[in-house]
C-alpha cells in the first residue's frame, strides 16, 4: 500500500515544463561557461520554487562545483532521463520528513515509472538520492544500491550559530513586515528549543497555553499518530526567551480577537494567512550553511534540539555545561519534568517528546551526541584493555600509540591500559584535529537579539486596526471597562498605553468631519452612522496582498512626502461613497493632485477609468483634456459611458476612477461589471494611515 505523501504526489503528475525549459535553455546555450551556469543556477534558487526543484538545482550545482560535470551540457542527459519523473513524483512532498519506508517507495516508484525505461535513470537517481541524503539528512532507500554511501547528517548547530541566525533575520527578510519577521523569530525559537518539525510550526493561536510552565499542542499536519503530543514550554527556554514568547502569544490572542482558528504565525495579523515555513527553509538553510561551513538544512535545527535534550537526559554535568545552553539547575528541572508517572525510561520520554514511533528512530537518526555519552561512560571503567583493542578503536598505527604512551611518567609501554590511562592520548589527538566549542560562545550576542514586538514607539497600521476593532467589540461595555480593555490590548501590542486612546480619538475626529459626509448626511467611510470606528476590512485574499504591498510602500516614503499622501487620502474620502468603488473627479487638476500623493503606492495597470462625457461637447476632446492635463498613467485607457448634463459641475465630463483587483487587468468585462472587480484595499489602507497620522500628532503633543 502506498503512503499518502507519494499517492498525493503521483495523482497530480504535473511536469513543471517551464522549470525544465529554463534549465535546458541554460545548459544548451553554447556561450555559457561553467562559472556562468553556476551563477544562473544561484539566481534560480532565489525564485519561488518547490523543494524538489531546489534539490535538483543544488544537486546540479554540486556536480559542477566538484567538477564531476566538466561541461555545461553534461547535465542534459540527466535532465532528459530524470527531470519529468523526479519533479512529477515529488510534487508538494515534504522531502525532509520522509522516513525510510516512504523514501524507499518513492525511489521504487521512480524506477517503475513508464517514462523511466532508460538505464541511465539508475545512475542519475542514485546520485540525486545520495545528494538529498547529505543535504536534507533524509534516510536512503532499503533497495538503494548506493545505500552504503548514505549517512545521517550529524552537524549540530551550537548556540552561537543559532543566535547569529536570529540576528540575521531582519536583514535576510528585510522586505517582510515587522510582524512577519517577529513571527519567524519566535517560530525558530520554538523549533530550536523543542525540536519541532518545520510543518509542525503551522500552529493555531489556541494551540499554545502560557499559563504556569506553558504547553503547546502538536495536533495538525501529523506525520504519524505518535506526532500528536503536548509539550511543556518554559523549562526549555533560555535567557528572556520565554518572557518574549508569552508577550507574543498574548499579543496574537488579542489580534485574533477570540478566534480559535487563526494561525499563530501569520504574514499579517489581520488576514490570518499562515507563513509557509517550507518556503523559508531554503533561505534559513543558506544562512546556517554559511555559519557552519558545510551544507546544513533547516531541518537540522530539530536534530540539534533533540541532541541537546539527549545530552541533558543522559550526560553528566561537565557535558551539559560544555555543549548545551542550559545551566545545571535548568537541566535538572528538565530531567525532573520528563521523569513523569511510571515512565522512568528517559529514552522513551525523549522519543515521545520528538513524536517518534519508537526509540530506535530517535537514537539512530536524531541523537548526535551518542559518541560523547559513550565516551563519558567508558572513561569510568577500571578494566584494562589490550593495546590491539585501542589501536582498532582509535584508528591509529601501533607505533604512534606506543610512542606516545612511552611519554607517560612510567616511561614504558604496557600491554594493556584502562580508558582513563588512554584519555591523555585521546585528548592530544582531539586537540590536534579540532578544538571543542565552549557553550558560552555567543552568549554576548544573545543579549543583543531583538525579540520584542516593536523597536520604535510608533504602532503599525495592523496595530491601529486591532485597537479600533477592540473598541468596536467593547461598545456595549461601560466607558471605564472599554478604556481598560483598550489599554490592555495596547500594552499587549508592545505600545505605550496612550496610543490606544489617541488612535480612538483620531478615528472619531475623521469619522465626524463634515466633508466626509454625503449630502444625505451619510458617512462616506462607514456603512452606517453607528459608533463603530474600524474601517471595513478587505475580504478577498488578493485584496490582502494589495494591502501588504501598499503598506510596505507607505513605510518607504520620505517624511516630507507624508502630507501629500494625506491630501490624496482626503480627496479620496470626499469623492467616494461607502459601498461604491468609484472615486469621482470633475476636473483634471484635482486628478493630478490625487495622483501626486499616491502614484508611488499603486502597482502599474491597476486603474479602470470610466468617463461620462458632457453631452454638450465633443467626447474625444474631453478625453484629450483629461489625459493631457492630469499626469495621466501611461498604462491606463479611458472607457466612455453615458453622458452627463451638468455643464457647471462637470465641464469636461465626470471621471470615475476604480482601483481594480490584481486579476482584473487581464480580464474583459463591461462597465456595468466594474464594481465586482474593484478593490477596497487602497481606501482601507489610506483610512488607517490617516488615523495613524492623527494619533501621532496628538501623541507628540501630549508627550
Amino acid at each position: 500500500m502506498k503512503t499518502s505523501k507519494v499517492i498525493s504526489a503521483k495523482s497530480n503528475r504535473v511536469t513543471n515544463d517551464n522549470f525544465l525549459k529554463t534549465l535546458r535553455k541554460l545548459i544548451a546555450t553554447s556561450r555559457n561557461s561553467i562559472s556562468t551556469l553556476k551563477n544562473e543556477l544561484q539566481k534560480l534558487l532565489e525564485q519561488d520554487i518547490s523543494q524538489a526543484q531546489e534539490v535538483m538545482i543544488m544537486w546540479m550545482y554540486k556536480k559542477y562545483e566538484d567538477k564531476e560535470w566538466k561541461k555545461a551540457s553534461s547535465a542534459e542527459r540527466h535532465l532528459s532521463v530524470l527531470g519529468h519523473t523526479w519533479l512529477s513524483l515529488t510534487l508538494d512532498v515534504q522531502l525532509e520528513t520522509l522516513n525510510e519506508a516512504e523514501i524507499t517507495q518513492l525511489y521504487e516508484d521512480m524506477l517503475d515509472d513508464k517514462k523511466s525505461d532508460d538505464q541511465k535513470i539508475y545512475a542519475s537517481l542514485s546520485s540525486i538520492i545520495t545528494f538529498m541524503s547529505m543535504h536534507l539528512g533524509t534516510p536512503v532507500p532499503d533497495s538503494f544500491e548506493g545505500a552504503h554511501v548514505g549517512c545521517v547528517r550529524t552537524a549540530v548547530i551550537n548556540e552561537s550559530h543559532f543566535q547569529h541566525l536570529l540576528s540575521d533575520i531582519d536583514k535576510t527578510f528585510s522586505k517582510a513586515s515587522e510582524h512577519e519577521r517577529l513571527c519567524i523569530k519566535m517560530a525558530l525559537i520554538l523549533m530550536r528549543r523543542l525540536g519541532l518539525r518545520p510543518h509542525e510550526l503551522d500552529l493555531l493561536v489556541s494551540d499554545v497555553d502560557i499559563e504556569g510552565l506553558g504547553e503547546v499542542i502538536i495536533r495538525r499536519n501529523l506525520k504519524s499518530p505518535s506526532s500528536c503530543r503536548v509539550l511543556t514550554l518554559e523549562p526549555f527556554f533560555v535567557m528572556d526567551e520565554y518572557k518574549h514568547l508569552c508577550s507574543f502569544i498574548n499579543m496574537r490572542k488579542h489580534q485574533a480577537r477570540g478566534s480559535k482558528h487563526q494561525s499563530l504565525f501569520t504574514l499579517d495579523p489581520r488576514f490570518g494567512q499562515a507563513i509557509d515555513f517550507q518556503k523559508l527553509a531554503h533561505r534559513d538553510s543558506l544562512l546556517l550553511s554559511d555559519y557552519l561551513g558545510e551544507p546544513t538544512p533547516f531541518y537540522q535545527l530539530r536534530h540539534s534540539a533533540l541532541s541537546i535534550i539527549q545530552l541533558v537526559l543522559f550526560g553528566d554535568d561537565e557535558l551539559i555545561e560544555l555543549f548545551t545552553p542550559f545551566s545545571i539547575e535548568q537541566a535538572n528541572k528538565i530531567k525532573t519534568m520528563m521523569d513523569i508517572d511510571d515512565q522512568q525510561d528517559r529514552l522513551y520520554q525523549l522519543s515521545s517528546h520528538a513524536g517518534h514511533l519508537n526509540q530506535r528512530i530517535s537514537l539512530s537518526t536524531y541523537c548526535h551526541f551518542s559518541d560523547l555519552l559513550l565516551y563519558q561512560q567508558v572513561r569510568k571503567l577500571e578494566r584494562k584493555f589490550q593495546n590491539s583493542f585501542w589501536y582498532r578503536l582509535l584508528g591509529v598505527r601501533p607505533s604512534t600509540f606506543e610512542k606516545f604512551m612511552r611519554k607517560s611518567p612510567a616511561k614504558i609501554c604496557l600491554q594493556s591500559y584502562t580508558p582513563l590511562e588512554v584519555e591523555t592520548f585521546v585528548h592530544d589527538c582531539a586537540y590536534r584535529i579540532n578544538r571543542l566549542t565552549q557553550k558560552r560562545q555567543g552568549v554576548d550576542i544573545m543579549k543583543n537579539v531583538i525579540l520584542t514586538h516593536i523597536k520604535e514607539t510608533t504602532p503599525t497600521l495592523a496595530d491601529v486596526d486591532t485597537i479600533l476593532r477592540t473598541h468596536d467589540e467593547a461598545l456595549n461595555l461601560s466607558c471605564v471597562e472599554k478604556e481598560l480593555k483598550i489599554k490592555i490590548v495596547t500594552e499587549a501590542l508592545g505600545l505605550n498605553e496612550m496610543w490606544g486612546a489617541n488612535i480612538v480619538f483620531a478615528a472619531q475626529v475623521i469619522k465626524e468631519r463634515p466633508e466626509y459626509t454625503s449630502t444625505k448626511r451619510k458617512s462616506r467611510l462607514y456603512p452606517n452612522n453607528g459608533a463603530r470606528l474600524a474601517p471595513s476590512k478587505p475580504s478577498w485574499a488578493a485584496e490582502a496582498e494589495d494591502v501588504e504591498v501598499i503598506e510596505k510602500k507607505l513605510t518607504e516614503i520620505k517624511v516630507q512626502d507624508r502630507q501629500a499622501v494625506r491630501q490624496s487620502a482626503d480627496m479620496l474620502f470626499q469623492r467616494m461613497t461607502h459601498g461604491h468603488s468609484e472615486i469621482i473627479f470633475s476636473c483634471p487638476l484635482e486628478l493630478s493632485k490625487f495622483f501626486h500623493g499616491i502614484r508611488e503606492l499603486i502597482p502599474k495597470g491597476r486603474w479602470f477609468v470610466v468617463l461620462n462625457p458632457n453631452q454638450n461637447k465633443e467626447s474625444t476632446d474631453q478625453v484629450n483634456i483629461w489625459t493631457s492635463q492630469s499626469s495621466w498613467p501611461k498604462d491606463t485607457e479611458i472607457v466612455e459611458d453615458s453622458f452627463v448634463s451638468d455643464e457647471r459641475r462637470y465641464p469636461h465630463g465626470r471621471l470615475n476612477l476604480h482601483f481594480q483587483h490584481s486579476h482584473a487587468s487581464k480580464m474583459t468585462f463591461s462597465v456595468s461589471e466594474v464594481g465586482k472587480h474593484s478593490s477596497n484595499a487602497l481606501k482601507y489602507v489610506l483610512h488607517l494611515y490617516a488615523i495613524l497620522l492623527g494619533a501621532e500628532k496628538r501623541f507628540q503633543k501630549f508627550e
